[in-house]
């Protein structure tokens, strides 16, 4: 990836939360697990890749009839999401080489927005803990949206709300739903590379980590 290709014309960069931005993908895994556990049920690595992107709203009525679980959908939800907010408290870490990226992009006033499929109420406690709001323009969630990932509408909302045409932005993302949301609202995209996302659609420019982002990133000052 060339720097003044890559930045050239970049008001506005949209940051994926899980997985992009914050190592929670362990985390998710993991409660994904014991959430099929607590009914006897047996996940897999698989099925876990294939819910990455859209909200936790819409993936366990999913998981629900795929299990055939008795309970209502929003007991699930609720069960999945306490499951889950303790240990974003506790255990997110940022990626590697995140914070000097962050650093970086706001000393060159480049406007940052966060947009997640996950609610705010799941990375709010998160966002705090890795004192993470000060970045962020505006934090796009997916309980601001009726379809999230890999649905573009919540990149048409980011677009919308930070007055940016897609020319003008830049989509950082981990996962295939996440880049097919991004590509289809026509903004180039980021894929920060791991080992969950083997190929990428070939529009999309792949990096290795956020220490390359942001040498890139400091070749445009």
């Amino acid at each position: 990836m060339k720097s003044h290709h890559l930045f050239k014309h970049v008001k506005c960069l949209f940051i994926d939360f899980d997985g992009t931005l914050v190592d929670t993908i362990p985390i998710l895994f993991k409660n994904y697990l014991a959430f099929l556990k607590k009914f006897g049920r047996e996940g897999s690595q698989k099925e876990f890749e294939s819910l990455i992107g859209p909200s936790i709203e819409e993936f366990v009525p999913i998981l629900k009839e795929r299990y055939l679980l008795a309970e209502s959908s929003h007991t699930l939800t609720q069960i999945y999401l306490d499951g889950l907010a303790d240990q974003y408290k506790e255990e997110a870490q940022l990626l590697n080489g995140a914070l000097d990226f962050l650093t970086l992009a706001k000393r060159l006033n480049l406007q940052m927005t966060l947009v997640t499929s996950s609610s705010y109420s799941l990375i709010e406690k998160s966002l705090n803990a890795l004192d993470l709001k000060k970045f962020f323009s505006h934090l796009i969630t997916g309980d601001q949206v009726k379809k999230t990932k890999p649905d573009p509408e919540i990149y048409y909302r980011a677009l919308k709300i930070c007055r940016v045409s897609p020319h003008e932005s830049l989509a950082f993302e981990d996962s295939l739903n996440g880049l097919k949301a991004a590509i289809e609202a026509r903004i180039p995209t980021i894929a920060i590379k791991n080992s969950l996302l083997v190929q990428v659609p070939p529009e999309v420019k792949m990096t290795e980590d956020w220490p390359t982002l942001t040498r890139l990133l400091a070749q445009t000052t």
